[in-house]
């Protein structure tokens, strides 16, 4: 082979490669919509996340999941997180300006509840992870009202 065909082969198979780690970034990183059944302020989401290392939790990122909310200015958001275990906690609340809605004194206190009155319309992003003490499935209940 020369060096041309070479150089373009090589060019190909670093952007697959680099297309399908996007990808699997993106995937992970998308919402799922919160939507409440007709007439109902209250909803319910199960999930398990699953850790991608050998080891419990020992040198494993936390993995995330996220939901989109849609909300009105004045309505009060409250959450209820039941972890399976204990190793699965509200990781932040995103107002519409991408900002956490939990002061930073807070500390623990918010990780399985949490209670907001929102000030603005948008898009607000919930966001629940594992633990440094998570095993490698890990279940959770999380209760979302709106009123």
């Amino acid at each position: 082979m020369t060096k041309g065909p070479a150089r373009i082969l090589v060019s190909v198979l670093s952007m697959v490669v680099l297309s399908s780690l996007v990808t699997a970034q993106s995937a992970r990183n998308k919402l799922e919509a919160i939507q409440f059944p007709p007439g109902r302020t209250t909803t319910v989401f199960k999930g398990t996340l699953l850790l991608r290392c050998k080891a419990e939790a020992e040198n494993c990122d936390p993995v995330k999941k996220g939901y989109a909310l849609h909300a009105q200015a004045g309505q009060t958001l409250t959450l209820k997180l039941s972890p399976s275990g204990g190793n699965v906690i509200i990781n932040d609340i995103l107002g519409i300006d991408r900002k956490s809605l939990i002061p930073t004194d807070e500390g623990e206190d918010f990780w399985y509840g949490w209670t907001v009155k929102l000030k603005k319309d948008g898009v607000y992003h919930i966001y629940v992870s594992t633990t440094e003490t998570a095993k490698r499935v890990n279940s959770y209940a999380l209760n979302v009202t709106l009123k």
